[in-house]
């Protein structure tokens, strides 16, 4: 019987084993698939592995799988059949991107500028249904592209003073973007230190003193 695993919304993995007795020379295997309840089969390649990728299959829909082997004397015959369901197409992108500083301003970790984003996953679906997250920031020269598991992300290595425009979606409907415009803090004034002055003078003829310096360095 051959074991299934769903990758996506229109893709399935079929998996099996070898044969315990063959009737000549193995050659190669044969998948066919149909949606459950229905009549037509469709059949796959020939392939030489033990296992075979099925694409372009509608979301939320169960499917039947066989598979048989194929000798040099010909196929064996069909397998019992092995069941999945595809996907279900996420209803929109993801909800609440919330942008939060670290550290108050500036939001800074050994030199570094950077911020939390964190988002709910999209209305409709489970937290687990959703097994990547695309994550990408772009500021006034470059957009960078990111990865993640988590409904959670951790912005680094930013500029003070800098708008980055945030994009997050999620794998099975990456069409489906939620953006947010974050800015970064200005940067703390470097602090300014000066001499006092030197060199006091004064003088006095009469009863008013006059005093005068050197303007400091």
């Amino acid at each position: 019987v051959p074991v299934a695993h769903v990758h996506s919304t229109s893709i399935i993995r079929v998996a099996w084993k070898m044969p315990s007795e063959a009737n000549g020379k193995l050659v190669g295997y044969q998948i066919r698939y149909r949606r459950k309840g229905s009549d037509g089969w469709k059949d796959s390649k020939l392939v030489k592995t033990l296992y075979i990728i099925i694409e372009n299959l509608l979301a939320e829909t169960n499917y039947e799988f066989q598979v048989r082997a194929f000798t040099n004397v010909g196929p064996s015959e069909w397998s019992e059949s092995g069941e999945e369901k595809t996907k279900a197409e996420l209803q929109g992108a993801p909800r609440n991107v919330t942008v939060s500083f670290l550290q108050e301003s500036p939001a800074t970790c050994d030199g570094e500028y950077y911020f939390m984003l964190t988002w709910l996953p999209p209305a409709g679906t489970e937290e687990s249904r959703v097994t990547t997250y695309f994550v990408s920031l772009q500021d006034n020269e470059k957009e960078t592209a990111n990865r993640t598991t988590e409904t959670y992300f951790t912005a680094k290595n930013l500029k003070p003073f800098t708008d980055y425009t945030v994009k997050v979606s999620a794998d099975d409907n990456p069409s489906k973007v939620s953006v947010v415009v974050a800015m970064t803090p200005a940067a703390e004034p470097e602090p300014v230190t000066w001499n006092p002055p030197t060199t006091v003078i004064s003088e006095s003829e009469t009863a008013d003193v006059v005093l005068s310096w050197n303007e400091p360095t």
